[in-house]
């Protein structure tokens, strides 16, 4: 099983204050609470945020709903944000994002949050390939499950339970036909320990919603194995 991230390569910023000193990565002030990356005000005030929810599509059979926090523009402080977690090792930028995701969820959407607490749904972090995880140390999905369950509690699959080959092409740069078929079948069990969860309703996590292609892909496959439910929460909205 893979750890949630590569414990021997991050840093030991508590012990080593003068090397590692505690500011945030976009104004520069210093870090208070448990923030690690960005601070609240950057987070608060400089992230557009959608509100109360995104606009409803079709989505597959048992998808509850779908939810992001922020709309991801290019060239602005998110877009930074998910380009420093995913590509330059900033693992803690997920889990302040994440934290934060959650805390806004639960004063955007009452509701839900009273129904996420009734269901008690298990956390799936969308997989990466084995490939792209080696790049990058970390599943940066995870990172932001990290931060969420530390504002909402909430079991979280263990991570390499569903493994993922890599798609056949790059998602950047192809339309939505194509995003869904270069994702079909990419997902496949790796833990039977799954199934001890077959009851739960799920809530998938992601750091970016573009099409759908990638959640509902891992919905599919979940389904598949006799899942009903599912809930998608990502950071950001394109």
């Amino acid at each position: 099983m893979f750890t949630t991230r590569k414990k021997a390569e991050v840093p030991d910023k508590k012990n080593n204050l003068w090397a590692f000193p505690v500011h945030c990565q976009n104004c520069g002030i210093r870090l208070l609470g448990a923030a690690k990356e960005i601070c609240r005000y950057c987070i608060l005030n400089e992230l557009a945020r959608i509100y109360p929810e995104p606009k409803k599509g079709m989505y597959p059979e048992g998808v509850e709903w779908q939810i992001a926090c922020w709309k991801y523009d290019e060239a602005h402080l998110i877009q930074r944000l998910m380009h420093r977690l995913k590509h330059k090792a900033a693992y803690d930028i997920g889990v302040d994002l994440g934290r934060a995701a959650a805390e806004l969820f639960q004063q955007a959407h009452p509701n839900k949050y009273r129904e996420l607490m009734l269901e008690q749904p298990l956390v799936v972090p969308v997989p990466i390939s084995k490939q792209r995880r080696n790049s990058r140390g970390y599943n940066q999905s995870y990172s932001i499950a990290e931060g969420w369950i530390a504002a909402i509690p909430l079991s979280i699959l263990r991570e390499g339970s569903i493994a993922r080959r890599a798609s056949r092409t790059n998602q950047v740069h192809i339309s939505k036909n194509e995003r869904r078929f270069n994702m079909e079948g990419v997902y496949r069990l790796a833990c039977p320990s799954v199934y001890d969860w077959i009851n739960r309703p799920i809530l998938i996590m992601d750091d970016v919603y573009t099409t759908g292609s990638t959640c509902f892909a891992l919905w599919r496959f979940l389904k598949s194995l006799g899942f009903k439910k599912t809930y998608l929460f990502t950071l950001a909205m394109a």
